[in-house]
């Protein structure tokens, strides 16, 4: 089975660890305990049929949001094979740090995948009419750690992705 560090990034209270929470475990904690540092977790996934249905271990690095950009000056960045940028649809200068933290890892890390997510779908009448920033050549995919919505794609994405890098080099 191929194993691979993916780092979690973003704001405070964007979500991250929720998202890596109901990923893993399949559950939501409403209430909001902060991280301290880096928490560590693993997943498997398997990966759809363009990726040979196979088997792969996420070693999901969520990180502290208050590390903020500095993040990408610490050891906890080395050896990603990518990111997972997470913001709050209902927060808008969330998604503009995600956009500056998506540019600083594509720097950092050339070439590496990287899915910007905006979370907390759930929390709007239509996410359709809120204004996104421009991501660049990354695409935004919508999330809702609450209700699971796009939790598994937004991963099996990720996954996806460095999987097909590997067999590019």
């Amino acid at each position: 089975m191929f194993s691979t560090k993916v780092m979690i990034l973003g704001s405070a209270r964007v979500g991250k660890t929720s998202l890596t929470k109901r990923l893993v475990f399949d559950r939501f904690d409403a209430e909001y305990k902060s991280t301290i540092g880096v928490n560590i977790l693993s997943h498997e996934i398997i990966l759809g049929e363009d990726c040979a249905n196979a088997a792969m271990r996420l070693i999901l690095w969520d990180t502290d949001g208050n590390f903020e950009s500095h993040i990408f000056t610490s050891a906890h960045v080395a050896g990603a094979s990518g990111a997972v940028i997470v913001s709050d649809i209902s927060r808008p200068e969330t998604m503009q740090v995600a956009v500056d933290f998506c540019a600083r890892f594509a720097a950092k890390f050339p070439g590496r995948p990287i899915r910007p997510i905006i979370n907390k779908v759930d929390l709007v009448a239509d996410p359709a009419a809120v204004k996104i920033p421009d991501f660049g050549p990354h695409r935004p995919l919508y999330a809702s750690a609450r209700t699971g919505e796009g939790v598994l794609d937004l991963f099996r994405s990720i996954g996806e992705a460095i999987w097909r890098r590997g067999f590019e080099r």
